[in-house]
């Protein structure tokens, strides 16, 4: 449906992270492109944890992260409504801080 050989790429840009009611809830608001179109779309997320990432010895965060969208808001429209119209997102992610470069001698 989403023509992945002509887009192969899905990108999300925060625009915005709003706290949330309860401790590590928190809102991302942002854009999403998909199929060539750009569209506002809100992120309901959890934070997992932050620390440090015991491989690499850098901060790190970590945090799952939700949303529906509506495939016919991005051009993709085939088949709706016999094939549902609302597509469930999930992310789970780790961002890490880059490593410092080594110094030179």
């Amino acid at each position: 449906f989403f023509d992945a050989a002509k887009y192969p790429d899905i990108t999300y840009k925060s625009t915005k992270v709003i706290p949330g009611a309860k401790p590590g809830e928190f809102t991302i608001e942002g854009l999403l492109t998909a199929h060539g179109v750009t569209r506002p779309v809100t992120l309901h997320a959890h934070l997992n944890k932050i620390g440090e990432n015991p491989m690499m010895q850098v901060p790190a965060i970590g945090f799952n992260a939700t949303a529906e969208i509506q495939r016919s808001d991005f051009g993709v429209s085939a088949y709706v409504p016999m094939v549902s119209n609302a597509v469930q997102v999930s992310i789970t992610l780790e961002a890490d801080a880059a490593k410092p470069a080594a110094k030179k001698r």
